[in-house]
């Protein structure tokens, strides 16, 4: 059977980093995620996708300020 060409995959290129979250913050962390098995997170999924969320946040508040544009916040419009 001929060698299969190895490539490095999207996935196994993301390499992962220890960081350091407060005892307190990851207790609430492991409550939220005890107290709604309908958000079918654990742990490192719960903080993954939080910090996922921020970034996109930041991202689009970024974009939207570069082209002066405006963002809807409940009912309202505001400037950026």
């Amino acid at each position: 059977m001929p060698r299969t060409i190895s490539s490095i995959s999207p996935l196994s290129s993301n390499k992962r980093v220890p960081i350091r979250i407060p005892g307190t913050m990851m207790n609430e962390v492991d409550r939220i995620v005890r107290d709604h098995p309908e958000l079918d997170y654990n742990r490192q999924q719960f903080v993954e996708s939080a910090v996922r969320e921020k970034i996109e946040r930041i991202v689009i508040l970024a974009s939207a300020r570069a082209n002066n544009s405006f963002i809807r916040v409940g009912d309202h419009l505001k400037p950026l």
